[in-house]
């Protein structure tokens, strides 16, 4: 199978059977499998695809379920019975590896689920899930997000509002007086809001998204990492590349090197 990196909007269950030699890439984890089953739970707008990197031509059987991101509501899940599943959906935005008697316990019930919008399959896929989550030896896959996310830790309008004006014109001159002015505060108040508010700085939450964004072009163009600085909102390479590296551990050269295959 080759199956190129693409991303959507929704949740996705992938099960492969047969695929040892295979490569899997999800986020910025990349490896050759070296069991014959396969399992992850992909969440929205993660990266992610299979190729084969040796093994001849020998069948690989797929199967997968996705379901919108929007399926099970917020308050649904802040239930206390709910907290399992909560959990792991929320691990999947990072890709979750599950364990070989999980696969095994869960195999067949995969295969038989066809997903639809009719009440039997929501409580099939729900069953399935919490079966999910029982499994304490799954594996965290990718080391960051990829959802251009910065974590909130109370509701609020001018946090959104500030994230979503970095979220829409991270590639342009965007100053700490920009977004002050934007949600009606001081520079001084402005500064010390948004850290409350995201645990990061001003430049530490601009710099997140902007890496966010250049981590996507590295892997799904073939501009230049000069073109793709710029476009991201870095004015300099060096700068670039520095922040780059202290992000992902990797330049962004020696990133899409790893990821491309």
């Amino acid at each position: 199978m080759n199956e190129p990196i693409h991303y959507h909007e929704n949740f996705e269950l992938v099960f492969l059977s047969n695929a040892r030699g295979v490569t899997r890439r999800v986020g910025d984890h990349v490896s050759e499998l070296r069991t014959d089953h396969e399992l992850v739970l992909i969440g929205p707008n993660l990266p992610h695809g299979w190729d084969r990197v040796r093994g001849g031509e020998k069948t690989i059987k797929e199967f997968a379920i996705q379901w919108p991101n929007d399926l099970f509501d917020d308050k649904l899940l802040r239930r206390h019975q709910f907290s399992d599943l909560r959990h792991l959906l929320d691990r999947s935005n990072r890709g979750l590896a599950f364990s070989q008697p999980t696969i095994q316990a869960v195999r067949l019930r995969i295969e038989s689920i066809q997903w639809s919008d009719n009440f039997d399959t929501f409580l099939e896929l729900i069953g399935l899930l919490h079966q999910l989550a029982l499994d304490r030896e799954n594996t965290t896959l990718s080391r960051r997000l990829y959802q251009e996310h910065i974590a909130i830790k109370a509701n609020c309008l001018r946090t959104e509002k500030a994230l979503a004006y970095m979220k829409q014109h991270y590639g342009q001159n965007i100053s700490l007086a920009n977004l002050a002015d934007l949600v009606n505060m001081t520079e001084g108040a402005f500064s010390r809001f948004i850290k409350k508010k995201t645990g990061q700085s001003f430049i530490e939450t601009l710099t997140n998204i902007r890496i966010n964004r250049a981590v996507r072009l590295l892997v799904e163009t073939s501009l230049s990492v000069n073109e793709i600085a710029f476009q991201c909102g870095f004015q300099n390479l060096s700068n670039f590349n520095r922040l780059f590296k202290k992000a992902e551990g990797l330049t962004p050269t020696q990133f899409r090197a790893k990821f491309m295959p």
